[in-house]
């Protein structure tokens, strides 16, 4: 990815020293109108695999948090054989009562400078990591300015909003909620009341869980959503449809 943006980044670094630019909508004599150009990449934005591209973090995995960096706590699900993360709890206010007593305190965030240090330690045997998250340095740290913007990269809303509402609409529509999944409660000790059991013809089952919407509360929902769509996106039939 590197190589697609280095014409970029050498373009970048000509408009930080300034370009010699004419203003033609300026209503001065034409020896007046030239001036220094200055311009500045403040962020970039993209979606979680394209964060991936061009900041050379890991964005999955036991280190998918480029923002958490090495204080992600995650753990491998056998049942799943996909990674969890946990511990979401101490990333909320003080005060939010989904903190559960969790008193732990919110972890500093991780710059590309951080990796780079984290990197640099491991390489040299100061801390027992596999891997520090970085899979390589961005050609972006070449702007003398890159690694003191509080902001680097922001994610595209209309992307990670579509793919939270999507994942949120599967759970609890329980298109997601499968054995393996009740089984990784179990693995990692959480929700004992929505843990598998064995019937008595030796069949293994799993428990109505209270993130899953009942039938009659499927159909409400979908009533409030039909009275705010579009007829335009939604047709008339497959509102009916959807309703029964």
């Amino acid at each position: 990815m590197d190589i697609y943006l280095e014409p970029l980044v050498e373009e970048l670094k000509l408009l930080w020293d300034g370009v010699r630019a004419y203003d033609a909508g300026a209503r001065c004599p034409r020896e007046d109108c030239w001036f220094t150009l200055h311009a500045i990449c403040m962020w970039t934005i993209h979606d979680s695999p394209g964060l991936e591209f061009i900041s050379g973090l890991a964005v999955s995995g036991t280190r998918g948090c480029p923002t958490c960096g090495d204080h992600l706590q995650a753990q491998y699900s056998t049942s799943l054989r996909s990674t969890y993360y946990l511990e979401h709890e101490k990333y909320l206010p003080f005060d939010h009562p989904l903190r559960a007593g969790c008193t732990d305190q919110i972890p500093p965030y991780m710059t590309m400078i951080d990796y780079c240090v984290l990197e640099a330690r491991i390489q040299a045997g100061e801390v027992p990591r596999v891997s520090s998250g970085l899979n390589r340095v961005s050609v972006l740290l070449e702007l003398p300015y890159w690694d003191s913007l509080l902001i680097q990269h922001l994610g595209d809303a209309m992307h990670e909003e579509g793919n939270v509402v999507k994942n949120l609409l599967q759970h609890i529509w329980r298109k997601v909620d499968t054995l393996n999944h009740r089984r990784a409660c179990v693995e990692f000790g959480m929700h004992p009341h929505a843990w598998p059991y064995t019937r008595s013809n030796g069949v293994e089952a799993i428990p109505p869980a209270e993130w899953v919407m009942s039938s009659h509360h499927k159909r409400s929902m979908l009533r409030r959503l039909c009275a705010y769509s579009n007829d335009a996106y939604l047709h008339p039939s497959s509102r009916d449809n959807l309703i029964g």
